[in-house]
């Protein structure tokens, strides 16, 4: 078949005809369609062709898309027959051109887009049981940088000194003076500390003795041992301290230690249930009743349970015997809500009185609140 200019369908009769650049692909008309057909020719490099390069393009088995016609204002291309117009704006996609989706640079970037370096943070949470230090380590302040420090001397069986200690800069080194050193600063931006120098090589041996263990570490580091078991010795501690860190510690300090877990156990109630109620009722100083309504179960009955109570009450089988009375609530998935207990000398009117008024002032009353309480109908409750 003859080759011969490619008229387009739809141009106007002034438009003049498109010739089909000279490429390995050719078009053919038959029956009033066009195809695409392979025409092996020979193309001569020419100076006027170095900005068309096939490469620029992609084909694929099912649509093979030919440019050609290329003007200023665009340009026309033919898929399938059909004819298609698109503006060119001197850009075309390439496998090898720049695009920031391929670029992974380690580290972050600011608000201007400006990459910066990714440092590790210490994680305060679960640090503490394992600190490891390292140089551009960051902390979310100097006084928990100053704590892991502690617990990594005390790990490392060595003690140290501050020679800079203040919220803008820390440095330590250590108190055999072999070396060890290590500074920490507050950040540029000033929204972490940051360890700036470490030299981590120790060069003495180690200490059995660290004053950096103090009554108080002692206390918070085994604050759960005396909260399981009240009766644990301040010989006890001293034998614990050793086994686990190798550091010798002085019975002054186990027996502070002791007295400040206990006031911490005792005391945890004020700092997280503030608006809790405990009232204790004696006669001639000698203990006889004590009601407890916790804050925290208080607001949770008054704020999402039914308006039900149940009350009753069992016996205490200790060594100083008595009787338990409980106040509970049903909340909107049928759980069980505790509000209030007391413990009493005995089960009568009289306790039950005692406790339902005391009850009763901690939740509002009935007339206010359209209370139903429920029992199992025993007499002194009846009463």
């Amino acid at each position: 078949m003859d080759e011969s200019p490619l008229s387009l369908p739809g141009n106007s009769p002034s438009m003049p005809n498109v010739q089909a650049p000279q490429s390995q692909y050719d078009f053919i008309e038959a029956d009033g369609q066009y195809e695409i057909v392979n025409v092996p020719i020979d193309v001569e490099d020419d100076e006027d062709d170095e900005d068309y390069n096939l490469s620029d393009f992609s084909e694929s088995d099912d649509d093979i898309i030919e440019d050609f016609g290329m003007e200023d204002d665009g340009i026309n291309r033919i898929i399938g027959g059909n004819q298609l117009e698109g503006v060119w704006n001197g850009e075309g996609d390439s496998d090898h051109g720049d695009s920031d989706e391929l670029r992974s640079a380690e580290g972050s970037y600011d608000d201007e887009g400006n990459s910066r370096p990714r440092f590790p943070e210490f994680n305060q949470r679960i640090g503490m049981e394992n600190v490891q230090l390292v140089k551009d380590q960051k902390f979310a302040s100097h006084v928990i940088f100053k704590e892991a420090l502690k617990e990594w001397c005390i790990k490392e069986k060595h003690d140290f000194e501050y020679k800079h200690n203040d919220k803008w800069r820390v440095t330590a080194v250590c108190k055999k003076k072999c070396g060890w050193k290590i500074h920490a600063s507050q950040t540029q931006m000033g929204d972490a500390f940051q360890i700036k120098s470490f030299k981590s090589i120790h060069t003495c041996g180690k200490d059995h003795k660290n004053s950096k263990i103090s009554s108080r570490w002692l206390a918070n580091k085994y604050l759960p041992f005396f909260r399981d078991d009240h009766t644990w010795t301040a010989n006890a501690l001293k034998g614990a301290v050793f086994r686990d860190h190798e550091v010798d510690v002085t019975l002054d300090q186990c027996y502070k230690a002791k007295r400040m877990a206990f006031k911490m156990i005792h005391a945890a109630i004020r700092k997280w249930n503030v608006g809790s109620t405990v009232k204790i009722q004696t006669t001639n100083d000698v203990f006889e009743r004590m009601y407890i309504c916790l804050d925290a179960c208080k607001r949770g009955f008054l704020a999402g349970c039914r308006p039900l109570i149940g009350i009753d009450g069992c016996h205490l089988k200790g060594t100083t015997g008595g009787q338990l009375l409980v106040a509970v609530g049903k909340d909107v998935n049928d759980n069980i809500s505790p509000i209030a207990f007391d413990i009493v000398e005995i089960e009568n009117k009289s306790s039950w009185t005692w406790f339902l008024q005391c009850l009763l002032d901690d939740i509002g009353h009935v007339d206010e609140n359209g209370w139903v309480f429920i029992s199992d109908r025993q007499k002194a409750r009846n009463n």
